[in-house]
């Protein structure tokens, strides 16, 4: 066991031990009061609080802490029969349930092998379970809200908060099928005795406070109105808290599960096939034959406006933002069900934009207005630069989508932890070929994710351009590439195992500058 999780276990003990002390001591103050009235009545008190404690507490860490949890660093073997095993007592909790669909049930029933298996759990847990799971943290929010807004006790906010929490946990857990591992448990016990105690601390809270001044001189004249206001204040704070202790519990479920697929196959396509300039019909005639010979691919990767060439002077040349060469990827996209990713110069409400489309076979169109547009080649002048970083979740891989000139700039493409692989469109000139090449290494090496770079060759009025598209891991190495001035397609495969057990046993991004 990792040094790292050690230190977390050991800390999530020490929360333990410290809600029970809490606990503890808000049931002996409690059983002082009552022996006034008897001491009978105080013991009675105190063998209630036993009960109480196992059933809210003990009771469903026992069930959250005996549930079976996956192995990062096991899953990376696909015949782990250990994981195999899960695998299966997951499919069957599912299937005895009455929480997915029947076709989902026969999906999980016909799944001939573990791969087959793991598959179609990917399915159930991204469709059925992932809603049950959402309405869980719902009903428990909604519990919360109510029994906190309504009482007027701090402790009795911070217990039912606490118990209402480590029960919401209890249930999602059960949903899975299996739980997170015990580091992840421990920040869990951490993230709810924080909550609890936060519940505590806001009862009192002053409607002052709360809201500006100038409402609080116009409401006062209503009677009750700073009362009800304060403890509905409370009750929606403690509720936003559960949901977020919902949603954390819900993150490192689908983490350390990680049933979504294993590998995606990338294919960058038409990375080294000649566009001729501003010719979109015969440019896009290239790219669907480039496709149909690559068959089986996840996703299918084209250049920097595939379908023009590249053009700081788009009048004439741009398409509208509902052109036939986006329509074409749609089509495309569901007759051949993967997605189909590149970029066109569009024009929308009398501005131009570099649009990097992303469009899925069910039809969905995410794009990325290219950020960084070219000035040394004049690109600012007419087309307006995009503001938003754009990440596109496709098959379980979470995806960058970057233009060009953004390579440059590694601040803007910086990790947050919300990608696993950055897509590179570019028309790259052959005299900075060589940056290009060190650039992307060093994406995939400082972002921990994977790259693919997916650049042109040919001629347009003003450049010359060959080619150097790339595909890397993220240990920097090339896993996929194509030799330099040459017509050619490329494919390789993303191993999501591969960069998270990498990721979780050399935690880099945790060290990142913010």
């Amino acid at each position: 066991m990792k040094k790292r999780n050690k230190l977390w276990i050991a800390v999530g003990i020490g929360a333990f031990i410290f809600i029970i002390v809490m606990l503890a001591s808000a049931v002996l103050e409690t059983g002082e009061k009552l022996r006034n009235i008897s001491k009978y009545v105080e013991y009675a008190f105190y063998g209630l609080s036993l009960i109480l404690f196992y059933i809210l507490i003990i009771n469903p860490l026992r069930i959250i802490l005996f549930s079976p949890s996956f192995n990062i660093v096991t899953v990376l073997d696909e015949e782990n029969s250990k994981n195999n095993k899960l695998y299966k007592k997951i499919s069957k909790t599912l299937v005895d349930s009455d929480t997915i669909t029947d076709t989902e049930k026969v999906a999980l029933l016909s799944a001939g092998t573990p791969s087959e298996l793991r598959e179609e759990l990917s399915k159930v847990f991204n469709g059925s379970v992932k809603k049950d799971i959402n309405k869980i943290i719902r009903n428990n929010a909604k519990t919360v809200l109510i029994s906190t807004a309504i009482c007027q006790n701090g402790k009795l906010d911070m217990i039912t908060v606490l118990t209402m929490n480590i029960k919401m946990i209890k249930e999602i857990v059960l949903k899975c099928g299996f739980r997170p591992s015990y580091s992840k448990l421990s920040k869990l016990i951490i993230n709810v005795l924080g909550t609890s105690l936060i519940a505590e601390s806001l009862e009192g809270l002053d409607f002052n406070e709360i809201f500006p001044q100038t409402t609080v001189n116009a409401l006062s004249d209503i009677p009750l109105i700073k009362p009800i206001a304060g403890s509905f204040a409370n009750g929606v704070t403690n509720a936003l808290m559960t949901i977020r202790i919902g949603i954390v519990t819900r993150k490192y479920l689908f983490s350390d599960g990680n049933l979504s697929k294993k590998q995606i196959r990338i294919s960058a396509i038409k990375e080294s096939i000649h566009i001729e300039w501003a010719n979109p019909a015969l440019n896009v005639q290239r790219a669907d034959e480039a496709i149909d010979r690559n068959p089986g691919a996840d996703l299918y990767v084209l250049p920097e406006m595939f379908s023009t060439g590249f053009c700081t002077h788009p009048e004439g040349i741009a398409e509208n933002c509902e052109g036939d060469s986006l329509e074409w990827m749609k089509r495309k996209a569901q007759a051949i069900d993967a997605a189909i990713a590149g970029s066109i110069a569009v024009t929308q409400d009398g501005k131009y934009y570099n649009r990097f489309y992303f469009v899925k076979p069910d039809g969905e169109v995410t794009w990325y207005d290219k950020k960084h547009l070219f000035t040394y080649g004049g690109e600012h002048k007419r087309f307006t630069a995009g503001t938003e970083r754009v990440v596109v979740e496709w098959r379980g891989v979470r995806i960058l989508l970057e233009v060009c000139y953004d390579l440059r700039f590694p601040v803007w493409a910086r990790n947050r932890g919300d990608y696993d692989m950055i897509l590179y469109v570019a028309s790259w000139p052959t005299p900075r070929v060589s940056a290009w090449s060190a650039l992307l290494v060093a994406r995939a090496i400082e972002n921990q994710c994977y790259v693919a770079g997916v650049n042109r060759v040919g001629t347009d009025p003003a450049c010359e351009y060959c080619g150097g598209s790339v595909i890397i891991d993220p240990y920097g190495k090339t896993i996929a590439a194509c030799a330099m001035n040459e017509e050619c397609e490329v494919s390789a495969e993303v191993d999501m195992e591969k960069l998270n057990a990498f990721r979780e046993k050399f935690p880099v991004l945790e060290d990142a500058d913010v």
